[in-house]
């Protein structure tokens, strides 16, 4: 046994780096043998993931040991995909579970979904601390096909308001790799053609969900994130505007908007604002989601007071 202290030490400093996973290619350029391996499954120092992946048994079952398991079992040429990419890019709505992995082979192994990679279908990779996942973009594709259209539409929009993608660049990806046949090229395809230069602007989910609303073809096209100059100094910014008319529009979240001291601050710039002429309407995330009609409605009729031409 103390023959195998050195490895058992290099085993476990490889180990602590990758989530408590190890391959067996690993375990053997340690010091390891097959006889050792097998001695410490039996001992229960190590457990059996995959074929040919093992995970200290001293480091917790976690999310992040099975995709870096999975990730492992899948060398070489494999790597993490679709809703596995999507949730160590940080996208929203993908929460973890799920362990997809990509690779040029027809390998299964259970606890992972496989999708084969065609011989021509090479995506770009980026680095994920030791695991490698598909760039946003590719990542946003794949999520068509195994996520609803609502639950893609806001991984995409988070992906456009943090700056990790833009809009000519997924186009890039659709032109690339969405050709007819591609599983989520479609859906992809749908959502940005909902979408314009105006999403990457914004904040929050929320003000995601009132663009939504906001695009509706009785609405005339809607300016985010606009500043009111006219203010002087330290000029409010709303959330929405129609300057012309000079209306705004706030989405307004319970977080962040209904505590006392940001309601405080909420009224003065509304009355900054209702001195120069301008209207606030406020709009919280049921208004948005179940009285969309009325929100529309109501727009529409502060437009027209305005002197809008509308279609």
């Amino acid at each position: 046994m103390h023959q195998f202290a050195a490895a058992d030490r290099k085993t476990e400093r490889i180990g602590r780096g990758q989530d408590g996973v190890l391959a067996r290619s690993q375990l053997l350029e340690a010091g390891h043998t097959s006889r050792s391996i097998g001695t410490r499954l039996r001992s229960g120092y190590l457990t059996q993931l995959h074929p040919r992946v093992y995970g200290l048994s001293a480091v917790p079952d976690s999310f992040a040991k099975r995709l870096t398991a999975a990730y492992l079992w899948a060398q070489p040429g494999g790597f993490l995909s679709h809703r596995s990419a999507a949730y160590l890019h940080g996208l929203d709505g993908v929460t973890k579970g799920c362990v997809d992995v990509s690779l040029p082979s027809t390998r299964r192994t259970p606890g992972i979904q496989c999708h084969r990679l065609s011989s021509t279908d090479r995506p770009r990779l980026r680095a994920a601390g030791t695991v490698k996942i598909t760039w946003v973009e590719r990542t946003l594709l794949d999520l068509g096909a195994h996520l609803p259209p609502r639950t893609t539409g806001l991984a995409l929009d988070d992906a456009l308001r943090e700056r990790k993608t833009t809009l000519q660049r997924l186009w890039r990806e659709l032109d690339l790799y969405g050709g007819s046949g591609k599983s989520g090229s479609k859906t992809l395809r749908d959502l940005l053609q909902l979408r314009d230069d105006r999403d990457g602007k914004l904040e929050s989910q929320l003000e995601a969900a009132a663009l939504t609303v906001l695009r509706d073809r009785c609405l005339p096209q809607v300016t985010p994130q606009f500043v009111v100059r006219e203010a002087g100094s330290n000029p409010p910014r709303l959330d929405f505007a129609y300057p012309s008319c000079r209306i705004g529009i706030e989405a307004h979240s319970y977080r962040w908007h209904l505590d006392p001291e940001q309601m405080k601050k909420d009224a003065a710039r509304d009355n900054r604002l209702k001195l120069l002429g301008w209207t606030v309407l406020h709009y919280t995330w049921d208004d948005l989601h179940f009285e969309r009609q009325r929100v529309i409605a109501e727009i529409r009729q502060l437009l027209v007071r305005c002197g809008a031409l509308l279609v």
